[in-house]
């Protein structure tokens, strides 16, 4: 969902855990797990989620409505802010030095400004060692994330081996050799870390996070690296990819809003 969001320009919203998107007197919410996921391709069953994209977060709140995604006890207390009474943290996570294109460096910089001037407070937020080989090609995440799908492809590689991607056979075949207790392990480590990420999360009114390396790709063989956007699906957290940036070509590039999971995430 972010990916292709902010390659597009337009907003990208993953209902992971929840998120409240404020508008007047209305309030939507999503929890991980409530939209149903009949009739999608399941890979991953711990990461798969099913999201939207729009023009905006008037679109975004319509279509929660159409899948009956409400709070049904609002708070009363929670009013929307105004951009000066908000905090925000900026979070590069540990993929920024091998991802991070100029174009990125740049839009990280002119957000942070924008937000600087319009008086809110703005952090850099350092996750720290325990946040750190999670997502990345040879992190724990791919691991999750390929060990699960061995189960969910089984049939495509048994019916169709030869129209599958060298990548997905390998995942049929366990190219990586993991086995289930190593799997076990993993989902546990990262189980552990949601509440910590909801404790470092809580501290802010939102966190800032990249939502891509930098533009689009060319050419329709690669759809971007995934590993900006991986943590946060591992960890549950709702994100909205929130366009409005450009790099040198001109093509779009988002920025990532990511909140703690069962905290309300409010837009005035």
């Amino acid at each position: 969902m972010i990916r292709p969001a902010s390659f597009c320009g337009i907003y990208g919203y993953k209902p992971t855990s929840v998120i409240t998107l404020r508008q007047k007197d209305h309030a939507d919410l999503c929890r991980f797990g409530t939209i149903c996921r009949d009739g999608s391709k399941i890979c991953a069953i711990s990461l798969d989620t099913i999201g939207f994209f729009a023009r905006s977060i008037s679109d975004i709140q319509l279509i929660s409505r159409v899948f009956n995604i409400i709070d049904p006890a609002p708070s009363s207390s929670l009013s929307p802010k105004s951009i000066s009474e908000c905090s925000f943290g900026f979070v590069k996570t540990d993929q920024w030095e091998s991802l991070a294109s100029e174009d990125l460096k740049n839009i990280w910089t002119q957000a942070q400004d924008l937000l600087t001037k319009a008086g809110a407070k703005v952090e850099e937020v350092d996750l720290g060692p325990q946040f750190e080989n999670l997502a990345g090609p040879n992190g724990r995440i791919a691991e999750l994330t390929e060990a699960e799908a061995q189960t969910n492809i089984l049939r495509e590689y048994r019916i169709g081996k030869d129209k599958l991607d060298s990548q997905v056979i390998s995942w049929a075949e366990n190219g990586r050799g993991t086995t289930r207790q190593r799997l076990m392990q993993v989902q546990d480590e990262i189980a552990t870390l949601r509440p910590k990420m909801d404790e470092i999360a809580g501290k802010y009114s939102v966190l800032i996070t990249p939502s891509v390396p930098g533009e689009a790709p060319e050419g329709l063989e690669w759809t971007g690296s995934p590993h900006f956007c991986s943590l946060w699906t591992a960890l549950h957290t709702p994100s909205i990819n929130v366009p409005g940036f450009a790099g040198s070509k001109g093509l779009p590039i988002g920025l990532t809003l990511v909140a703690a999971r069962y905290v309300l995430f409010t837009r005035g």
